[in-house]
């Protein structure tokens, strides 16, 4: 844990991000679909009723000053205004003390679709979207976010440095071997969103390893995006990889990075006793 929302001589301050995919539900152990069948998984380990403890506990010991997160599923509510409409909405486990949350602006109609989508595919009629979550002790929101496809960007500023103005990517890239030649398209999407900014972040789950030769590192190389060095954060039995990335862009100095998944991890897959998703927080 590093200690957040310190100003530090030069008029820099130091803060931590943290990008985890806490996997959904829904996307467990779906008839026909062999890619997510978990079959080295001991059911205990599946269930969310046992993975969300375990995930807020994560979340409150790491207490990054940023979380992105993906395969949120979201709740259906009534509208304050009109108790007969109901519209999707952060989970109530999101409302952290002392975090401010944002999810994809997607309009009520645009989840409902997406809803209706996961209801042929998954069998069940849910939405899942990338979550934003900041210390309001050390960040406000400057506009509101922007979404592109997979994700969305948040404007943020800092409390103790008013000029120092971030904007944050939270995505989740297409996990289709045949679409990964389309990453940098969407990366560029991102990096126009991202605008003008003191300093800029691409964080997420990438669903692939970003080195050279691969399509979306290269890209993220070329327009002189610098990686966190963090440690590998997913793996089938005996094959960890690094598909979580931290990317960033503008005046900053990584303090310290998350590691590589421990030795029982990489060998037995996850989630396991010791990680609550299939992947580990980056």
């Amino acid at each position: 844990t590093l200690q957040g929302g310190a100003t530090v001589k030069g008029g820099g301050i130091v803060f931590s991000v943290m990008s985890f995919n806490v996997l959904a539900e829904c996307y467990v152990r779906v008839p026909d679909q062999p890619w997510n069948a978990f079959a080295y998984c001991e059911d205990e380990h599946l269930e969310w009723k046992n993975r969300l403890p375990k995930i807020l506990k994560l979340i409150e010991s790491s207490s990054p000053d940023i979380l992105c997160l993906q395969e949120v599923v979201l709740e259906e509510r009534p509208l304050p205004a009109n108790p007969n409409e109901l519209v999707w909405s952060k989970p109530t486990w999101l409302d952290l003390p002392g975090y401010m949350c944002e999810i994809h602006p997607n309009p009520n109609h645009k989840w409902e679709n997406f809803a209706q989508r996961n209801a042929r595919v998954v069998g069940k009629r849910v939405c899942t979207s990338t979550a934003l979550l900041y210390k309001k002790s050390s960040f406000e929101q400057v506009v509101p976010s922007k979404g592109f496809l997979c994700g969305f960007v948040a404007y943020l500023r800092a409390k103790d440095v008013p000029d120092f103005e971030i904007s944050v990517a939270n995505a989740h890239l297409p996990g289709d071997p045949a679409k990964f030649d389309e990453h940098p398209s969407v990366l560029s999407a991102i990096n126009k969103l991202l605008g003008r900014r003191t300093l800029k972040f691409i964080c997420g789950d990438f669903n692939v390893e970003c080195g050279p030769g691969n399509a979306a590192g290269d890209w993220l190389s070329e327009q002189s995006f610098q990686e966190a060095p963090t440690g590998t954060t997913w793996a089938d039995p005996g094959n960890p990889l690094r598909l979580d990335h931290i990317f960033f862009q503008g005046p900053a100095k990584v303090q310290a990075v998350t590691g590589d998944l421990s030795v029982e991890e990489a060998a037995n897959g996850m989630p396991c006793a010791t990680c609550p998703s299939d992947h580990q927080p980056a």
